[in-house]
């Protein structure tokens, strides 16, 4: 019982740890229920539709992340590195971040409501979907404005609040998706996310305005000029570099609709391939919205502790979440139902896991950035990725989903082998946590897994080797925790 008592303190104490549980508790139940919604979702529409279903996510994403990318992670940068030392310098920051992400979230809405057909037409060729993406537009400005929210909680260190969100998410969103898209099909699954980013930008605000006043924060346009120059040296090309990002994810998904003779059918073995990698990004991405304002504050100066979990961790959980669908793809694939028992299917969602897996190594190097003032850089390297990405995605469009999983792979290894070495020079990440025997052991067993299902290993023998690969990650990360603690 002392034992226990002793637990229960220190986590309390801790509160890295009581972040991370507050993110998992609100993940759980948002994407939890989210992704179980899409496997109802894929079984009740046609491949085809299920497709589009994959744009219009796309769509959302590209659009909500403009604001999100860009003002949602300078709330979380500033309000961490000033609150302690000065609430008016928060308060005027914040209050000027606030008015930028509003009106950039305006001129978003307004300009996809006024382009509505032609960019349905630009993305898939046709109108079909006009109706659903003007549903979309309208969720778009309330995801925004979302994001700078929890972004701005997430400075202030409130992932409990972050975690109510999340709960309020998923306990909307699971009954709304089947029900809507039952009834009304496409469009029925477009209203939902319209009705659940409602409600969650309604209760992050009302939070948000409860975490402010107890922090004695309050709407200040003092001192704009200086404060938006300083803001602009960090918004401005984290703006620019989320053009490099979720735009290309949607050219990509166009190209492969509109230039594939199947494009339709082959997105929709995409999308649902690629569910399993938006959930494990976006798990990653709350447990680094926990780890983003601790970087803020210790890059550089020395905590290796901290410089291990911050790098290591995305790698660590990436490892755990995708292993499984690359040595067992079969079985994630009848989830969806009989008409995803392919080999397209198969192929495309280990290619889907591998690039999930190297992409999620560099999320902590991408703090880095933002802490180290790198943001240029991330500038360029996305823009590497993008064009990477593109090309390949164009040449590879005759393969359908598999082409475009390979050409990602391609895309996601070049840009995280490449500019490893300007990494370690800058000192973005120690060069013990990248160019070590480890990351090979990893990329074996990964590549194990493919060689494994292509030999048509039997689904036991696979499992058992699955759970010894899992045992071997758990085992070398703790070595290798302590080895780089002692050196």
């Amino acid at each position: 019982m002392i034992k226990i008592k002793n637990l229960i303190d220190e986590f309390k104490k801790n509160t890295i740890l009581k972040g991370v549980f507050w993110s998992f508790l609100g993940v759980i139940a948002s994407k939890g229920l989210g992704f179980l919604a899409m496997f109802f979702v894929a079984r009740k529409l046609s491949v085809a539709d299920f497709g589009n279903i994959g744009i219009l996510q796309s769509y959302i994403t590209t659009f909500s992340l403009l604001s999100l990318a860009s003002f949602g992670v300078t709330a979380t940068k500033y309000i961490a590195i000033n609150l302690q030392e000065s609430k008016r310098k928060t308060s005027e920051i914040f209050s000027l971040v606030r008015i930028s992400s509003f009106l950039l979230a305006i001129i978003v809405l307004v300009s996809s409501l006024v382009f509505n057909k032609e960019l349905c037409v630009l993305l898939t060729g046709k109108e079909v979907i006009w109706q659903s993406m003007l549903y979309c537009s309208v969720a778009i400005f309330f995801s925004s404005i979302n994001g700078l929210q929890t972004g701005a909680l997430a400075g202030f260190e409130n992932f409990k609040s972050i975690s109510i969100i999340n709960i309020v998410n998923g306990l909307l969103s699971f009954p709304l998706i089947i029900i809507l898209t039952e009834k009304y099909g496409v469009n029925g699954f477009a209203l939902a996310l319209l009705i659940t980013n409602f409600s969650i930008w309604l209760c992050s605000a009302i939070l948000l305005r409860k975490v402010c006043k107890e922090h004695g924060i309050w709407f200040s346009l003092d001192n704009v000029k200086t404060n938006f120059d300083i803001i602009l040296k960090f918004s401005l090309p984290a703006f620019i570099s989320s053009l490099m990002v979720n735009p290309i994810i949607l050219i990509c998904n166009s190209i492969l609709i509109k230039r594939n003779h199947n494009g339709l059918y082959e997105m929709g073995i995409f999308n649902a391939s690629n569910n399993y990698s938006q959930i494990s990004m976006i798990l990653l991405s709350i447990i680094g919205q926990v780890f983003y304002p601790y970087a803020m504050k210790n890059f550089g100066n020395g905590n290796k502790k901290f410089e291990f979990l911050n790098i290591i961790h995305p790698m660590f959980f990436g490892l755990i979440i995708c292993l499984p669908t690359v040595f067992l793809p079969e079985i994630f694939s009848s989830l969806f139902g009989s008409q995803y028992h392919n080999n397209d299917m198969y192929m495309t969602t280990i290619l889907v896991s591998i690039f999930t897996i190297i992409n999620s190594q560099k999320q902590g190097i991408a703090r880095n950035f933002a802490a180290g003032n790198f943001m240029w850089f991330s500038v360029f390297s996305n823009g590497f990725w993008g064009a990477t990405a593109i090309a390949f995605s164009y040449l590879l469009v005759d393969y359908g989903a598999i082409g475009r999983g390979i050409a990602f792979v391609i895309a996601y290894f070049l840009n995280t082998a490449l500019f490893i070495p300007y990494f370690i020079k800058n000192k973005l990440v120690n060069r013990k946590l990248v160019l070590t025997w480890y990351n090979l052991l990893y990329f074996g067993i990964i590549l194990g897994g493919l060689f494994l299902f292509k030999m048509n290993v039997s689904v036991v023998v696979r499992i058992i080797l699955l759970v010894v690969s899992i045992l071997i990650v758990l085992v070398t990360i703790k070595r290798w925790y302590n080895l780089y603690i002692k050196n």
